[in-house]
């Protein structure tokens, strides 16, 4: 459900704005917004809050030593929890219990300071190491990979080096680029062919630096760009030079070890004092930047926000506490011309809320319309049995469940996912056992009784009760559509919802009839009657319009008969894949694999097409679009 909000505004003393935003963020509850955007801002002669030069003073340092602990702890090794003796350890004991203004000076100044200094030094001395080995290792690469035509050079003095890529379809391009730079150069060249990649085949070549231009302009015509070994590099010959880089890469490598040492001590002696240094400054810096969105008349300031109303007593309550009738709470519901602007928080039970991410793959729904995760939890799970009715697979959807819990027990997503995905397993399992389906036939052949209803033999009647479902569903979505243009007390919306209603109904039971070969004169009689009644609302041109839409909106819950059938058939086929291969082991080899593949599409196919039935059938219906997400200040 869409929680309720109310706007809510707060005034008081200027020089009480740093202290009640604080403990607006402790609070945790206030959706602010900027004070312009209030109707009250433009009669009320004030102006927004302007941060004083002291104030700018310190959001700037927090901002930048927010920025050097953050860059410190990304590069910081993980660690067990230091004992209590280290040095790190006993400061951040001692500053625990200190204010964020406090803990701004314990980090600027001081032995916290001194050790951020040196893990940033440590840090910088790391990234250049890395530069430098990977440079070196470029070269290494490149004298390891041409060496038979390195060793051929005496000295690598006032030489260049191009590398060329040949694909495989211009393969004869190699030989006359290898012939023109003879000729540009009179033979004062040397041109090597590496391995054949699949990318084509790798080529180098090394010619006086003097002809560089020449080369560059009548050989390669700018399209390749020389790689020309920097001064430091080079040796006096190639063996010289080679040797040379492989002891530079291993001292470099050694030296970065020493860094990592470094770096794995100071994390184990400071990293939990800058963690807590870390929240505070970000407290800190969210309040001052907070006040932004402040206004302020005189030496008054105030607040403009929206909070859940069943969190408002909470609010004044907190703030009367603290501030002792200071900060004054003035709050009303939300008339229906702010519901656009309303921030929108869902509030669902535990086996409803997994289905709001779906909702997030959208927008919010608007503020005053309706919240259709409850349905998602019933219809989503009802389709996808419907279409992967299977006990068998079933079972196999509940253990991918359980393996998603255990990879990522602590990733709400995941955790989310995997609700559906049993909530689906178990929809599928209760439909399987209707239609008697145990990776596919197995359930008759093992003698588990006759299914209530078998898909496979009746597919017409299974179309007939499907296509109802997707009326239902629809009509369903026109009924929630019309309640929400009754919030917005908009009649002529309301009347034209309770006629799309009368129009599903009527053209589902005329398709039923078609179907099932009933007696079609009422279904038409009725189908006439909703039309009519959706030209008096709408008018002709939406009824033109909107009819074959519905009539073809209603027939595409077909697909949940065609793809369970799919499924039924290909579980079927690899039931009977011994008798197919007259091998018992290529056999079960050939029903594994058909079985997996009816599993990798019995997950994808069922979920694609339910969204899309939902996303697109039923959320056209009344979905409205464009709500703002409920976002409180927060500390973390």
């Amino acid at each position: 459900m869409i929680v309720p909000m109310e706007r809510i505004r707060l005034i008081g003393p200027r020089r009480l704005a740093s202290r009640v935003i604080s403990a607006l963020y402790r609070a945790e509850v206030l959706h602010i917004v900027q004070p312009t955007l209030d109707p009250l801002f433009p009669i009320s002669n004030s102006t927004p809050l302007s941060l004083l030069e002291e104030e700018k003073t310190t959001l700037s340092a927090v901002n930048k030593l927010l920025g050097e602990i953050q860059l410190a702890l990304s590069r910081l090794p993980e660690i067990v929890a230091p004992p209590p003796s280290l040095e790190g350890g006993a400061i951040e004991a001692e500053i625990s219990e200190k204010g964020d203004e406090e803990r701004l000076l314990e980090v600027s100044k001081g032995p916290l300071s001194e050790a951020l200094t040196s893990i940033l030094d440590a840090v910088r001395e790391e990234d250049g190491l890395d530069g430098e080995i990977k440079e070196v290792s470029v070269y290494l690469r490149l004298f390891k990979e041409f060496q038979p035509l390195l060793a051929r050079i005496t000295t690598l003095s006032r030489m260049e080096i191009a590398g060329l890529v040949f694909s495989r379809d211009h393969a004869r391009s190699c030989d006359d680029v290898e012939k023109r730079l003879e000729e540009v150069t009179q033979g004062a060249c040397a041109f090597f062919r590496g391995k054949s990649l699949e990318s084509g085949i790798l080529a180098v070549a090394l010619y006086p630096q003097s002809q560089g231009d020449e080369v560059r302009k009548r050989v390669f015509r700018d399209r390749v760009r020389p790689i020309h070994i920097p001064e430091r590099f080079e040796r006096d010959t190639y063996a010289s030079t080679l040797r040379w880089l492989i002891s530079q890469e291993n001292e470099l490598k050694e030296k970065r070890k020493e860094i990592e040492e470094i770096l794995s001590d100071l994390s184990r002696r400071w990293r939990p004092a800058l963690v807590s240094s870390e929240a505070a400054l970000h407290r800190l810096a969210l309040a001052i930047a907070a006040e932004s969105f402040l206004a302020e008349k005189e030496a008054a300031f105030w607040i403009s926000g929206w909070v859940p109303a069943c969190e408002r007593s909470s609010l004044g309550r907190l703030l009367e506490l603290e501030f002792k009738g200071a900060v004054v709470l003035y709050s009303h519901s939300p008339e229906p011309d702010e519901y656009p602007e309303v921030p929108v928080q869902l509030k669902n039970p535990c086996w409803v809320a997994p289905y709001e991410h779906l909702i997030e793959w959208f927008s919010p729904p608007a503020y005053g319309t309706a919240d259709p995760s409850p349905l998602l939890a019933v219809t989503i799970p009802l389709f996808f049995g419907l279409i992967l009715g299977d006990v068998g697979y079933a079972a196999i959807l509940a253990g991918m469940a359980w393996l998603l819990l255990r990879l990522a027990p602590r990733r709400p997503v995941a955790l989310d996912a995997a609700r559906i995905i049993l909530f689906c397993a178990i929809s599928s399992a209760l439909l399987g056992v209707l239609y008697g389906e145990f990776f596919g036939g197995l359930w008759v052949s093992l003698g588990l009784g006759e299914p209530a209803f078998q898909r496979k033999e009746h597919p017409q009647l299974f179309l007939v009760g499907v296509v109802f479902l997707g009326a239902v569903h629809m009509v369903l979505g026109n009924l929630i559509g019309a309640w929400v243009e009754y919030k917005r007390r908009s009649l002529r919306g309301t009347l034209g919802k309770f006629c799309d209603t009368a129009l599903v109904a009527s053209a589902a039971w005329t398709g039923s009839m078609l179907l099932g070969g009933g007696n079609l004169s009422p279904a038409l009689g009725s189908l006439g009657v909703a039309f009519v009644l959706k030209m008096a609302t709408s008018g002709w041109m939406e009824v033109v319009l909107e009819t074959p839409r519905t009539i073809s909106s209603i027939f595409s819950y077909g697909r949940i008969m065609a793809l369970g059938l799919a499924s039924v058939i290909l579980a079927d086929l690899a039931q009977d894949a011994r008798g197919m291969t007259g091998n018992v082991l290529a056999g079960l080899v050939l029903a594994l694999c058909l079985h997996s593949l009816n599993v990798v599409l019995g997950l994808y196919s069922p979920i694609v097409q339910t969204l899309r039935l939902h996303f697109v059938e039923f959320f056209g219906r009344f979905y409205a679009f464009g709500g703002v997400p409920y976002s409180p200040l927060r500390n973390r």
